[in-house]
C-alpha cells in the first residue's frame, strides 16, 4: 500500500512540474529584424518580446504564432511610443491571442 501511495505521489509530482516547465514564460529583448522573426518564431503562449527602443527602417516581419486567451503573445517597444518603424515596414499577423502594442 505504501508502495502505491509513494507511486501516486511520484507520478503526480512529476506530472505537476511538466506542467509548470511547459508553461514558462520568456521575455526577450531584440535590437534587429533578425532577432525579432528569431524570436517570434520560437514565442510559446505568454512570451513577451521588447523591441529596443529605436528608428527601424523596411522590416519585414510575419507573425504566425499563437498565444492562448489566458496567456497570449505580446510584441511591444522597450518604452511606450520608442519604437518608430518607417519606409516600407511590413507586419503580416496571421496566429492568434497576439497582442502589439505601442
Amino acid at each position: 500500500m505504501q508502495r502505491l501511495i509513494l507511486g501516486c505521489f511520484i507520478f503526480l509530482t512529476l506530472v505537476f512540474q511538466t506542467e509548470i516547465v511547459s508553461t514558462k514564460e520568456s521575455t526577450t529583448m531584440i535590437t534587429s529584424e533578425a532577432e525579432l522573426q528569431a524570436a517570434i518564431d520560437q514565442a510559446k503562449s505568454g512570451d513577451e518580446i521588447i523591441i529596443a527602443n529605436g528608428l527601424y527602417s523596411d522590416w519585414d516581419v510575419t507573425v504566425p504564432c499563437v498565444g492562448t486567451e489566458n496567456a497570449p503573445i505580446t510584441i511591444r517597444p522597450e518604452n511606450p511610443q520608442g519604437v518608430v518603424f518607417t519606409d516600407e515596414s511590413t507586419f503580416k499577423v496571421s496566429g492568434s491571442y497576439i497582442i502589439i502594442r505601442d
